[in-house]
Formats: C-alpha cells, structure tokens, sequence
C-alpha cells in the first residue's frame, strides 16, 4: 500500500480473531492434562483441568514444589529450585510438605473496613476465659510427614470454642490473630482493675505505717514518762523524814 503500513498477514487475523473474542489456544472439551511441560520422575509437570460436579476445577502438578519469581531469567543448575536467577527475586514456593505449605517473605490478609460487614464488638475477657478452655496439643500430619511436630488447637475444638471459621476442619490465620489480640485485651483489662486494687491497698498500708509509727512515738514518750516518774519516786525514799513533834528536852531544862 503506497503511502501507508502494509500489516503481515498473521498480523491480522490475530487482531480479527482478537476482535472477535476467539480464543487464541483452545485445548477442546473435557477434563485431563491439557499443557504437559516436561515429565520428571515419571511425574508430569503439567496444567490440566479435574471434572467435577457441576464445573471444571483448574490444576497444577508439579514433581516436587511451585517457585515464583519476578524479574530475572532462568537457570539450569541441576536442583529443583534453581533461584531467581540472575537479576530475580524470589517472591513465594508452594511445596508439598505437611500437605502443602506456602513460604514467603510477609503474608498480607485483605482486612479493609470497606469490604467487610457485621462488625460487632468482642468481649476481650469472654474470649480470653474461652482461650484458657481451649486444648491446645502437639501434633503431626498423617501424610507422611510424622516427623515434623507442630503445636496447636484441633479446628473442630477452636470452632466448637469460638464459633469462627467456615467450618470445623479449618482455621483461618486472621481468627487465630483476632482471639489473641482480644485475649490480651481481655488480660490487659484484668491487670488494670488489679493496678488499681493494689494502689488502693498500697495508699491504705502507707497510711496504718504512719499511724502505727505515731503509736510508736507515743510509746516511746510513755515510757521515757515512766522512767522519769521512778526516778522521782526513788529520789523521794532517800530523803530523812522530818518530825513535827516539838522538841520537849530544851523545854525541860528551863525554869520550872
């Protein structure tokens, strides 16, 4: 086209199909692996979709764990996790010990006020008495994974306990985080009313000190009182008796 942009070919009919919303990879109808990357072990590492009731259920398999990187460009070194490579950064894994567990540098739970509803306050002390009834045990999943020991509440005691969660099989971390801060609330409340309990005993023993401390001082006058009474009293016993007879022996010597 003389004075203008002549497209490839390929070019539009991805823009037309675009266009059209087709899809650009179609792997047909049914369940199964529909992406195989490479088998490892004997193991798939593949994208696929499980049947199930009612719908199609996405997954991932994988020989061992799933990384997450951003930036960087890949490496083989012979390990399963080979890194970020260089310029990357790791940002989670999803590993298949103890049934499955996520690693990664900070969590964040979405805990918006605007996305939630039926806010109502919580009874720290209601909650911390329920805490204290709670069992808490140490454990280990039954998957092949005896040997790492964990501690904490069974799902069905901290729902029967509390009432949180969906179900009785599940504890979401952001509930174990709300009955800990309410506990403390709770205990905070307790040594408070405490504070000033033993601030009211403490003024009240502060002053008996100084009543008994003026009783003291009043003793201490009395019995310096006492000693002065004796030592007058002893004084007084030593002193010669003086007679108010008349002395009859110089009359008789007079004149008769």
């Amino acid at each position: 086209m003389k004075g203008g942009l002549v497209l490839p070919l390929s070019v539009l009919l991805l823009s037309r199909a675009m266009a059209d919303a087709a899809p650009l990879l179609d792997f047909a109808n049914g369940p199964g692996e529909k992406i195989k990357l490479s088998v490892v072990s004997g193991v798939p590492t593949a994208i696929g979709v499980q049947d199930a009731v009612g719908f199609g259920a996405m997954y991932f398999r994988s020989e061992s764990f799933f990384n997450w990187y951003v930036r960087g460009s890949h490496i083989d070194n012979g390990v399963a996790d080979v890194g970020a490579g260089p310029g990357g950064i790791f940002v989670a894994a999803l590993g298949a010990s103890e049934g499955g567990t996520f690693a990664c540098a900070n969590f964040l739970e979405t805990s918006d006020r605007n996305v939630k509803e039926n806010i109502g306050p919580v009874d720290g002390r209601k909650v911390l008495d329920q805490l204290l009834s709670l069992p808490i045990h140490t454990w280990s999943f039954t998957n092949g994974h005896s040997g790492v020991r964990n501690i904490g509440p069974m799902a069905q005691d901290f729902y029967a306990t509390f009432k949180f969660g969906a179900d009785d099989k599940h504890i979401a971390s952001r509930n174990t985080a709300g009955v800990a801060l309410a506990a403390v609330q709770g205990l905070h409340q307790i040594v408070q009313e405490q504070r000033i309990e033993l601030d009211r005993k403490e003024a009240r023993i502060a002053e008996l000190e100084k009543r008994m401390a003026k009783m003291d001082s009043l003793e201490e006058r009395v019995k310096q009182l006492e000693g002065a009474l004796k030592d007058s009293l002893a004084g007084s016993n030593d002193m010669p008796l003086k007679s108010s007879r008349p002395d009859l022996s110089k009359e008789s010597n007079g004149p008769l």
